[in-house]
């Protein structure tokens, strides 16, 4: 069907997967859809799913909810895929939508999966309003992991803010010192950081994993940094909303360049399904055969 209603998918016994439609231009023969499989096994090059498509009666079954399931901890995700300058639809039940900013329609770009969002560097950034005291609003030392794929036109000695719920909180961005870093604050200890070399002009899979005291730190699937660096003095708080783009809680910190599959998780997620991430959304996929 000319918006891909008709297309299902299922595992190799017929069990049906649920799966979500991010783009389907059928006019420039472009699309990314989502599946969700249960499991994915190693080194198995037998294991597949099928795609069924050509029912002219079929409903649209696309469901990002369940495919970005809060139960396996996703508690926000936004493909970035929208048209510029409008909202960004966060694709799991939680619904927390982000409303952009000095944005417009050249802010819609070809991105690393389908379309991603440009940001100035000055002006631009996403607002999830309402997200303070949320699903987003994690503990100190508690378990999440922040990821994106991220493209950044400038490395000048400035703090350029992917993701942040405040400069008290966690925060993942391209700091001062010219190094990625994942953040966070945690009361009587203060400021705790993990650095990685960062990549000018050059598409990057970002994650940040924190599990109570260990922070850690991964650039394309791999594991770059665990040591924690600490700066004392500096107060936990949750009030802010979370921001996509620049830092949360003041006018400081935009980020220049493009974003992409900005994620959230209420879960630290291990090595191995970081690595399978990166391999299978990078642009030449290492995971995925259509025979």
């Amino acid at each position: 069907q000319s918006h891909g209603a008709d297309i299902r998918f299922s595992k190799s016994d017929n069990t049906s997967l649920a799966h979500e439609i991010e783009r389907w231009d059928s006019t420039n023969g472009k699309a990314e859809i989502w599946v969700k499989v249960d499991t994915v096994y190693g080194n198995d090059s037998t294991q597949y799913m099928l795609m069924y498509w050509g029912n002219p009666d079929a409903p649209d079954n696309s469901n990002s909810a369940m495919v970005f399931d809060t139960a396996a901890g996703f508690q926000g995700v936004w493909h970035m895929s929208q048209a510029g300058n409008t909202t960004a639809v966060d694709a799991t039940a939680n619904r927390l939508n982000g409303t952009p900013s000095g944005m417009n329609a050249d802010a819609s770009v070809e991105g690393m999966i389908g379309r991603a969002q440009y940001f100035n560097g000055t002006s631009s950034y996403i607002a999830l309003t309402g997200s303070a005291y949320s699903k987003l609003d994690f503990p100190q030392n508690g378990n999440y992991t922040l990821s994106a794929w991220v493209y950044t036109e400038v490395i000048d000695g400035k703090a350029h803010y992917i993701l942040s719920k405040s400069n008290n909180s966690y925060n993942l961005n391209l700091s001062t010192k010219n190094l990625w870093e994942i953040y966070d604050v945690e009361d009587g200890i203060g400021l705790q950081s993990v650095y990685a070399q960062p990549n000018l002009k050059q598409w990057t899979y970002l994650t940040g994993v924190c599990k109570g005291n260990d922070m850690r730190l991964y650039v394309d699937g791999i594991c770059i940094d665990s040591t924690i660096s600490i700066i004392k003095g500096v107060p936990h708080e949750s009030d802010s909303d979370v921001h996509i783009g620049k830092r949360a809680d003041s006018d400081y910190g935009y980020w220049n360049g493009m974003l992409d599959e900005v994620t959230l998780l209420n879960v630290s997620l291990g090595p191995d399904w970081i690595k399978l991430c990166y391999m299978n959304q990078r642009i030449d996929d290492k995971l995925v055969v259509f025979r």
